[in-house]
């Protein structure tokens, strides 16, 4: 909802595990895919990549194919290390990663702004 309500991103493609979710996410995205799904057929290009599940080992599979300005957020922790080989992709391309924490900085009551200017239908 956030990628093209808010930020207006012009395709969103969703990789989740599960089955509920990924029904419940088919209004908004343009794609969806099961985890094995994506890294089998995954887009030839991407602009940004937000990893949510933890999962570090995500980005290394998907990071040869980001764009110039490319972004990668990391909003989960497993323990594991991210390991990057493709430091020369990031450098050439200017990729830029990030970490970011959704409960810092006023993010909740940012976003139920948002619902209560009905920019955010949260009840969907």
């Amino acid at each position: 909802m956030l990628s093209k309500n808010i930020f207006g991103a012009s395709r969103v493609h969703l990789v989740e595990p599960l089955p509920y979710r990924r029904q419940l996410a088919q209004e908004w995205c343009d794609r969806i895919y099961d985890v094995a799904d994506f890294f089998n057929d995954p887009p030839s290009s991407v602009d940004v990549v937000i990893e949510a599940s933890g999962q570090l080992d995500n980005i290394s599979k998907i990071f040869r194919r980001l764009n110039a300005n490319g972004r990668i957020a990391l909003l989960a922790r497993s323990g594991e290390p991210l390991l990057l080989d493709a430091i020369d992709h990031m450098i050439t391309n200017a990729i830029s990663l990030v970490g970011s924490r959704g409960h810092l900085c006023g993010a909740f009551a940012k976003i139920l702004r948002l619902h209560e200017n009905a920019r955010l239908p949260l009840a969907k």
